[in-house]
């Protein structure tokens, strides 16, 4: 097993461990709560994560034949039905479905080789993307960014920071590109800012934007930041 191989278990066994610790963590208020389509319960959240955990595992199962689903442009309306499918699902069948989500992505990482992964070109559906960064972003940052906001509102912000920052860390050893460290910082400063922390979260950007350039384009309409957009620390590094 390759040492990219090894990065990538360690990132997904990370996320599902914070995944376990947060369902075990529930406090009966949480598990009862309702959710709607617009405003997602614990439950919610956590279907979400698995399902998409899921589809990204038929991905990896047989990628030269894979054909993605058709989402349409509008991702909210996906998401949407995808809550639908899970609103009366119980915590014992999400529990299920977060287990058979780790079993199936871990197991498809691990059939990969590196030229899989690192390949550019070798799939349409990544985008000109290496699969690597494919698996990273939606098996791994986007189930923490959920896990993140679900921990803050919890009240566990110190406790959610280590973990942010960990994963930050652990990702930023997949690749030593500028590309990809500015994204990874810039993707630690949008948890700051949705968080609440504007100091810290316009360090991390500051910083993501000094290494990919791109990310100066793409942060003024980021919604993520929205905390960020008026202050003028944050105006003059866009000018810069």
């Amino acid at each position: 097993m390759t040492e990219l191989v090894n990065k990538l278990l360690g990132l997904l066994d990370m996320g599902y461990d914070y995944q376990k610790r947060y369902l075990a963590g529930l406090t009966e208020e949480e598990r009862s709560a309702a959710g709607a389509a617009d405003d997602w319960s614990p439950k919610d959240v956590m279907a979400h994560v698995a399902h998409w955990d899921v589809q990204a595992a038929k991905e990896l199962v047989d990628p030269e034949s894979y054909e993605p689903p058709d989402y349409g442009d509008d991702f909210n309306a996906t998401n949407a039905r995808y809550w639908e499918m899970y609103a009366e699902a119980s915590w014992d069948e999400i529990d299920a479905l977060v287990e058979k989500a780790h079993k199936e992505l871990h197991a498809g990482v691990s059939g990969l080789d590196d030229e899989q992964l690192n390949d550019e070109n070798r799939y349409e559906w990544t985008r000109g993307r290496p699969l690597w960064h494919r698996i990273c972003f939606g098996s791994f940052y986007h189930p923490m960014a959920h896990l993140g906001e679900l921990f803050v509102k919890r009240g566990q912000i110190e406790e959610t920071n280590a973990m942010q920052e960990k994963a930050a860390a652990m990702q930023l050893e997949l690749s030593d590109s500028d590309q990809w460290q500015g994204t990874v910082l810039y993707n630690l400063g949008c948890y700051y800012a949705v968080s609440g922390q504007k100091e810290a979260a316009l360090a991390n950007v500051a910083k993501g934007m000094a290494l990919y350039d791109y990310l100066k384009e793409w942060a003024p309409q980021d919604g993520d930041l929205a905390i960020l957009h008026d202050d003028p620390d944050f105006q003059a590094l866009l000018a810069q």
